[in-house]
């Protein structure tokens, strides 16, 4: 499906192919026929647009679109068509932004300036916040989802990541990282 995406160069074409292809991704919006990229295909995981160093990921992936026009209509989505290199990036990112959260809980003073907390005090929330995610049960039990936790806990991410990593078949199937 990836490559007859890439050979639609414009929304027209991209319509059409998911009309015939993926009918019930098509949505209409202010009058006009629309694909949201989060209705194509399954979900896998979950980054958030913004989620901290994407530009990285980025080096290891290819637009999903090769038209102007598709990748100026799709913009907001970033979407990028991603390798098995491309989830270990991910996951080097995350290894590192857990690494940056508790070296900052161990310093007396947090590196991040709007922190203004004591030491004592970021910790105490810091635990009342993993409390939380604990009492709200962060697995994710429903037999019928190959993910393995419904939270965004950074050490919870990256534990999925590293599922993804081990078990996602690139050779059948594509992995989209896209954001909205």
């Amino acid at each position: 499906m990836i490559e007859k995406i890439r050979h639609c160069q414009t929304k027209t074409e991209f319509v059409g192919l998911i009309k015939a292809e993926e009918p019930n991704a098509v949505e209409e919006y202010g009058g006009e026929t629309y694909v949201p990229l989060y209705n194509l295909g399954s979900y896998v995981y979950e980054f958030g647009k913004y989620c901290g160093n994407s530009d990285e990921m980025y080096k290891h992936g290819d637009s999903l679109f090769c038209s102007d026009e598709l990748n100026e209509q799709y913009a907001d989505y970033g979407a990028i068509v991603v390798g098995r290199s491309g989830v270990k990036c991910a996951i080097d990112l995350y290894r590192e932004k857990v690494k940056k959260l508790y070296a900052d809980l161990l310093q007396e003073q947090s590196s991040e300036e709007w922190d203004t907390r004591s030491q004592l005090d970021r910790l105490k929330a810091h635990a009342k916040d993993y409390l939380a995610w604990w009492e709200a049960e962060p697995a994710d039990l429903d037999l019928t989802h190959e993910r393995i936790v419904s939270s965004l806990l950074y050490e919870h991410e990256y534990f999925e990541l590293v599922r993804i990593y081990k078990t996602f078949d690139f050779d059948a199937y594509s992995l989209v990282f896209m954001g909205w």
